[in-house]
This record gives C-alpha cells, sequence and structure tokens, in this order.
C-alpha cells in the first residue's frame, strides 16, 4: 500500500512540473552535462552528472543534470523506478535545487559530494534520498 501511495503522490508532483517536449530520438538517454564546463562556476559545476539513489532506501530513482548554466540555471531528467524520465528546469540556489507544486522535491550537495534529497507531499508526508555519482 505505502509504495502504491508514493508513485501515486510522486505521479502528481511531476505532474505539476512543465516537462520539456522529448528530445528528438526518445531511445537516446539523457547525457550529463560536463562536469568542467569552462563558463559555469565550481559551485555549479559540482551538480554535474549522472545520480543514483532510492526513496527511503526501497524505491530507485535516477537524476540526470544534462545542462548547467553559468547564471545556475539547470536542465535535468528525473526517472523514478521503471517510469520514463520527466525533464525539468530548476535553478541551482543555496547550494541546492527544487521543483514541484503538489509535490516538492529539494536535493542539496552534502559535503561529501553527493546529493541529499527530500520529497514533501501535499499532505506532508516526507520521503528522503541520498544520491550517488554514477558518472
Amino acid at each position: 500500500m505505502r509504495r502504491i501511495v508514493f508513485v501515486v503522490a510522486a505521479a502528481a508532483a511531476l505532474g505539476a512540473c512543465t516537462p520539456e517536449p522529448p528530445a528528438a530520438s526518445s531511445a537516446t538517454a539523457p547525457q550529463p552535462a560536463a562536469a568542467s564546463q569552462a563558463d559555469v562556476p565550481a559551485q555549479y559545476a559540482a551538480f554535474a552528472g549522472h545520480w543514483r539513489g532510492s526513496w527511503d532506501g526501497a524505491y530507485p530513482a535516477e537524476l540526470v543534470v544534462e545542462r548547467i548554466a553559468p547564471d545556475g540555471q539547470l536542465t535535468l531528467s528525473y526517472k523514478f523506478g521503471q517510469d520514463a524520465p520527466v525533464r525539468i528546469r530548476s535553478r541551482i540556489e543555496n547550494n541546492g535545487f527544487a521543483w514541484g507544486t503538489t509535490g516538492r522535491f529539494t536535493f542539496t550537495l552534502r559535503p561529501d559530494g553527493r546529493l541529499a534529497g527530500e520529497r514533501v507531499t501535499p499532505s506532508g508526508q516526507l520521503n528522503l534520498i541520498t544520491m550517488s555519482r554514477r558518472s
């Protein structure tokens, strides 16, 4: 029952995002931004890459930071379980980024180089994730 509630809540939160149109080829996996982009400050470049983890230690998710602009604007793809990735735009502020209106996703870069995430549903349910960089 908890998995059903989590999946429904995650779908509702992602539904509130304004996803970008799909790329020309849906068969192409999202590609991570290069961490060494010359025009991107180091504090923003630290978010580049392909990240993986499991919500509450049980529900797998992936996040690919595809593009980082010099002002901290970023484009990322978020994938929950076996669902198709959803492209999201956000902005890096205070060592993290967030998105969502009916459910709020927030990610912060930890001192150990991993991403700490939390998701809060409209009813106040909190889910946690720690993501490690895969590339």
